[in-house]
Formats: structure tokens, sequence, C-alpha cells
């Protein structure tokens, strides 16, 4: 069977082919569009929005028409290079300095927390940050001393 018959088997054009393999008489191809949805799988929107949720005591969704916004800020930051633990230092930090005044409390939702002109600056603040449960100075969002944040690892 020649490639071009291979292809459109698979409904892929020669264009579209980043890499063919065969073992045992089975031929894996990876495409483009193969390889694209891969990476948008990999983003852990619904990780991020349920550790916000046990943070906060609220019910944000991570899927839904509610949450399409909250999805695009964190799939822009994620662009931008962040991950799971800059997400998490971040949350951690507007908790714990937000969660106790009233007026501030509000805050912590994900238009806020997540807004890309704001998030370097929240990072930054929370790698100052100590520990709340022994004082020693967190380390990547956990705790050297007491294990605090490594229930999220």
């Amino acid at each position: 069977m020649n490639e071009r018959k291979i292809f459109q088997k698979f409904g892929a054009s020669i264009k579209e082919v980043i890499f063919i393999a065969e073992k045992d008489g089975v031929l894996f191809t990876i495409t483009k569009k193969f390889c694209k949805r891969e990476l948008v799988l990999q983003i852990p929107y619904r990780r991020i929005i349920e550790y916000l949720n046990v943070r906060t005591h609220h019910s944000f969704k991570s899927i839904g028409k509610k949450s399409q916004q909250t999805r695009c800020l964190i799939d822009q930051l994620w662009k931008k290079g962040y991950d799971f633990w800059d997400f998490k230092l971040v949350i951690d930090t507007k908790v714990n300095e937000w969660s106790k005044d009233p007026e501030f409390r509000k805050y912590l939702r994900p238009s806020t927390l997540f807004r890309t002109s704001k998030f370097e600056e929240y990072i930054q603040q929370g790698e100052e940050k100590s520990c709340p449960g022994c004082g020693s100075v967190l380390k990547g969002g956990v705790c050297g001393k007491c294990g605090y944040g490594k229930e999220w690892r």
C-alpha cells in the first residue's frame, strides 16, 4: 500500500504527517491535528479549579458554558509558560492574604486570580511567603519542614 493511500485512509494529507512508525505490521501515524489536540487536553483545568474550590470553599465549574471565561484565562496563562504549581502558588498566596478580610474575600475568584495583567505580580508575592503551618520558607508552594502543600502533588 503506498503512502498516499494510507494517509487518505486515516483522513490526513501528506503535509499534515509528523511521524510514521510500524510495529508488528501495524502502522502508527501522528498528524499535526492529533498533536494539537493532545496539547490542549494536557492543561489541567479541572485540577486548578478543584484546588481553587477547596481553598476558597466555593463551587466554580471547570466545564460548561459558565466556565468558558475561566478556561480562556487559564489557557492564556498556560500558553505563556505557567504551570499548575504557579496557579497553586497564586491561589495559596491570595487565599492567605484575602480570606480573613470580608472586603477582599469576594475577589477570590478565577476572573481576579487568573487575570493575565496581575498573575506575575501575584507569583512574585507568593514566592516570598512562608508556610502557614510552621513559618518556614515555602519552595514551589511546598514546605520542606511540615509538608504543607504536598497533598496536591
